[in-house]
C-alpha cells in the first residue's frame, strides 16, 4: 500500500529494506526512519507510511503479532489469523476503543489474549464470536458494548474486571452468557462470571 500511495518505483523487498519502524521510548508512538539518497523521496515515503499506519497498526515481536490499533469503518470484521506471516495472538490495549462502526466481530483463530479496554465503548458491537484458544480477556475489554450474547470458550482461563459490563441491556445479557462445558476456570450462574 505504501508503494501505491507514494508512487515510488521500488519492489516490496527494496522498500522493506529502506524502512525501520519501532516504538519510541516504550510508548505507542512509532518512530519511522527511511533511508534514501534522496531526502525528498525519504520524506515522501515516511509521510505515506504515517498516513497508512493508523488504519491498522500491528506490532510483531518474536514471530507473533499484536493488533494495537484499528481505525477502519468495517461493520463486519473478521480479525486476521496472521499479519506479515506472523500469527495474530493478541489484541492490544485500546486497539478498537471507541469504534462506532463494527457491528459484528469474529476473532482470528490464533488470538490468545484480548487486553484491557480493547473494545471499550464500541457502541455498535452487537455480535461477538470468540475463538477456541482464547485464554485471557482484560479489564473493561467489552465495556459499554451492546452485545446480545456471548459464548465463552473452554480455553478461557481469566476474565478481567467488568469486561462485559455497563451495557444497555446488561440484565438480559447476563442471562445469555454461555460457558463451554468443561471449562474449569470460568463459571456463570446467569448473573455473574466467576
Amino acid at each position: 500500500r505504501v508503494i501505491d500511495k507514494t508512487d515510488v518505483s521500488y519492489t516490496y523487498q527494496e522498500l522493506y529494506e529502506m524502512i525501520v519502524a519501532a516504538p519510541s521510548n516504550e510508548t505507542e508512538i512509532m518512530k519511522i526512519t527511511v533511508t534514501s539518497t534522496d531526502p525528498y523521496e525519504a520524506a515522501k515515503i515516511a509521510n505515506g507510511i504515517a498516513e497508512i499506519l493508523p488504519e491498522r497498526v500491528s506490532e510483531i515481536i518474536d514471530g507473533a503479532a499484536c493488533i494495537t490499533a484499528y481505525k477502519g469503518r468495517a461493520e463486519q470484521l473478521v480479525l486476521p489469523e496472521e499479519l506479515e506471516g506472523a500469527p495474530v495472538v493478541s489484541i492490544g490495549k485500546n486497539a478498537f476503543n471507541g469504534n462506532r462502526h463494527i457491528k459484528k466481530l469474529e476473532m482470528g483463530k490464533n488470538v490468545r489474549r484480548i487486553e484491557a479496554n480493547a473494545f471499550f465503548y464500541c457502541t455498535e458491537l452487537r455480535e461477538l464470536e470468540l475463538n477456541q484458544g482464547l485464554e485471557f480477556i482484560g479489564d473493561f475489554a467489552f465495556h459499554k458494548c451492546p452485545i446480545a450474547n456471548v459464548f465463552l470458550p473452554k480455553s478461557l482461563r481469566e476474565i478481567g474486571l467488568k469486561c462485559f459490563h455497563a451495557m444497555e441491556n446488561y440484565d438480559d445479557f447476563r442471562q445469555n452468557i454461555s460457558v463451554e462445558q468443561g471449562n474449569e476456570y470460568i463459571f456463570s450462574d446467569g448473573h455473574a462470571l466467576y
